[in-house]
């Protein structure tokens, strides 16, 4: 248990750190795509997920869990999540089991439609795209048989019309299997990096517009990177209270997190596995602002060799809305995945 009382210590460390240099700069930070969960799974979970991601995915909730895909598999996972504004976040991400060690990429990429520029005098009849690009490429390896660390860096581009800024970006994570009936821990820090600023300058109106003088070309100012830390503790029913479910599980987390530019927030997650066929999950964020309750499904199958696997995740995002109001079932924040196995 030499293990878990470190875990422990340094999570309480770093949360406490984190909480008390944190609560200040809500809303400050740049490169914000960073701050959307992106497995299915654990978006259906309440993205309580960080001790229990074990697959491809784990290039997003913690690196460490890469190293429990089988040894000479390889994982490929594609997905979608629907967003206000009818924007759409598309992602990709391949990872294998090299015997000594786990690697992963990924490529995340997200882009607006078209939109009106509309300046102080009015409309403009032009029109620009904003988008942000992430590159990651991942590593995990296992000290000991249940102990394992992972990390991921990253390359992250945002355009914005004319402008735009690029930064070099890392994860840190580790995943502790206790042996106390199953118990794993996890501790993920995300989105370690330099503060970033747009390239270029812009026409700051400010004083034009209080005391008629010219409009000044000014330079960006520069924000820091989301950075957070989370720190997760999950089981299964069957190891945590000695049930025979007969083919049937299940797992549940409890995850506590603390942001750089938001609240610190709690959240739950359960799934429920029958025969590793069909799962049922849920979730839900406390202190998560719109965010509420969280639903999904998975489904896997294998033929031969090749495995599939199917997931869904509804987030609740309060008063959601696209760009022409059409509140109809598919404009809602559905998220979907598909994983290959070989």
């Amino acid at each position: 248990m030499k293990y878990a009382k470190l875990l422990l210590s340094l999570g309480v460390i770093t949360l406490s750190a984190s909480m008390a240099f944190g609560a200040d700069k809500i809303g400050q930070s740049s490169f914000q795509t960073q701050k959307i969960s992106k497995g299915v799974r654990g978006t259906a979970m309440g993205d309580a997920y960080v001790a229990l991601a074990t697959d491809v995915s784990s290039v997003y909730w913690n690196p460490a869990g890469l190293v429990k895909i089988p040894r000479g598999q390889g994982q490929l996972l594609i997905s979608r999540i629907n967003m206000p504004a009818d924007i759409s976040y598309h992602t990709i991400a391949y990872g294998r089991n090299l015997g000594f060690g786990s690697i992963g990429v990924n490529v995340d990429f997200l882009k607006t439609d078209e939109m009106e520029i509309i300046t102080v005098d009015g409309k403009t009849g032009e029109t620009f795209t904003a988008s942000e690009m992430t590159i990651g490429i991942s590593f995990a390896q296992a000290i000991i048989d249940n102990f394992s660390y992972g990390f991921t860096f990253k390359y992250l581009r945002n355009d914005f019309a004319d402008e735009d800024q690029s930064a070099f970006s890392a994860d840190l994570g580790v995943r502790y299997r206790t042996d106390f009936r199953g118990l794993t821990l996890g501790i993920a820090v995300k989105n370690i990096g330099p503060d970033t600023r747009f390239d270029g300058t812009y026409t700051d109106q400010t004083k034009a517009q209080a005391g008629g003088q010219p409009a000044e070309n000014t330079e960006y100012g520069e924000a820091p990177q989301p950075s957070t830390f989370q720190f997760a503790l999950a089981a299964t029913a069957s190891e945590m209270f000695g049930m025979n479910l007969e083919g049937q599980d299940i797992a549940f987390s409890v995850q506590l997190e603390s942001p750089s530019d938001r609240p610190e927030r709690v959240a739950f997650g359960a799934e429920y596995n029958f025969q590793e066929l069909l799962f049922l999950r849920g979730g839900f964020k406390f202190n998560a602002g719109e965010e509420g309750f969280t639903l999904g499904l998975g489904v896997n199958h294998q033929v031969g060799k090749l495995g599939y696997a199917f997931d869904y995740a509804y987030l609740q995002f309060g008063d959601f809305h696209t760009a022409d109001n059409n509140d109809g079932l598919l404009s809602q924040p559905h998220r979907f995945s598909l994983k290959l196995a070989f």
